[in-house]
């Protein structure tokens, strides 16, 4: 018996025949002497082997196939010989997988500090950390974090009020000159620090004292004032604030001096300046009442603050008194 290997696809020659079936295979051949000979054939038929399989890689990796370093996805042939001589085909799919990446943005205050995977940071910086096998499908993962610093915001200011005025300042209510300092939450979420310098401006105060004369009369802000009073005025000093201004009106007694004196008739008595030659009248003879009702009879006739007068027509009695 004869036996015979093919692949599948090959064909076999037997006595003429073109075989591609596995089989025996009978043929009856004449020998050198004339009798039948019987060859018998068993052929084989091999199927050829295809092999197709899958595989993954990360990206940044490769894969080894037929003699090559694969770094892309795709699908790759290659051809070998197997037993029998017939030929192998394998089918590779190969995968690349993406590696995972991701950014965060990590804010803080200017002054602040942040611990990254053990690490202090205090200032602005990027830091890139690979995480094995760390994403989904097994690959490795990149994060990349950037440190953003936050500006602290500041800022000053003047501010001035009067003696005696308050200032509401963050609900402190500040009355004394100074500097003061308050903090807020700024847009960012950072401290937002405020400075105020307060000044006290003074109220000025004035003081002043008129005097008049016992019957005489001052008009003050159009009120006609004959005694002694005090009159408070507010007005506006140059600075802006109040001035306060007391007035105090002082009332000076009149004065009244008795003089009694002798001269002989036909002499003359020099008197302030006045030369007389009349008789006096004793003091006695008039009481204050009258001499205050005289005075009062000629308030208006005189110009000076303090004057002379004759009291009587005929009499030698002078008086002297202020504001008539």
């Amino acid at each position: 018996m004869e036996t015979a290997v093919i692949c599948s696809g090959a064909t076999y020659s037997f006595n003429g025949q073109q075989l591609n079936q596995p089989g025996n295979y009978t043929d009856t051949l004449a020998t050198v002497h004339g009798c039948d000979s019987t060859v018998v054939l068993s052929l084989e038929v091999v199927d050829s082997i295809e092999v197709a399989f899958a595989a993954s890689i990360c990206e940044g990796q490769s894969y080894p196939f037929n003699n090559e370093l694969l770094t892309q996805s795709g699908t790759y042939t290659a051809n070998y010989t197997a037993m029998g001589g017939c030929d192998s085909t394998v089918t590779l799919t190969l995968t690349v997988l993406p590696i995972a990446t991701g950014t965060q943005v990590l804010s803080i205050c200017e002054g602040d500090t942040i611990h990254i995977n053990g690490e202090e940071i205090s200032g602005a910086d990027t830091l890139i950390y690979v995480i094995t096998n760390g994403s989904l499908n097994g690959c490795d993962s990149i994060v990349t974090t950037i440190v953003d610093v936050l500006p602290v915001a500041s800022s000053a200011f003047d501010y001035t009020i009067c003696e005696g005025d308050t200032y509401d300042f963050n609900g402190q209510i500040l009355t004394d000159a100074g500097v003061y300092q308050t903090v807020y939450s700024s847009a960012n979420g950072c401290d937002s620090t405020v400075t105020l310098t307060l000044m006290v401006l003074p109220v000025a105060t004035e003081t002043q004292v008129l005097t008049i004369c016992d019957g005489e009369i001052i008009i003050i802000d159009g009120q006609v004032v004959s005694e002694a009073d005090t009159f408070i005025y507010v007005l506006t000093a140059s600075n802006g604030c109040d001035s306060i201004v007391s007035l105090i009106v002082d009332v000076l007694p009149a004065s009244v001096t008795f003089l009694q004196d002798t001269i002989c008739q036909g002499d003359i008595y020099n008197f302030n300046g006045h030369h007389h030659q009349r008789w006096h009248l004793p003091y006695h003879l008039y009481s204050s009442q009258r001499l205050r009702q005289h005075r009062d009879a000629h308030v208006g006739s005189f110009t000076n603050p303090c004057h002379f007068g004759n009291i009587g027509s005929g009499a030698g009695l002078y008086l002297q008194w202020c504001g008539y």
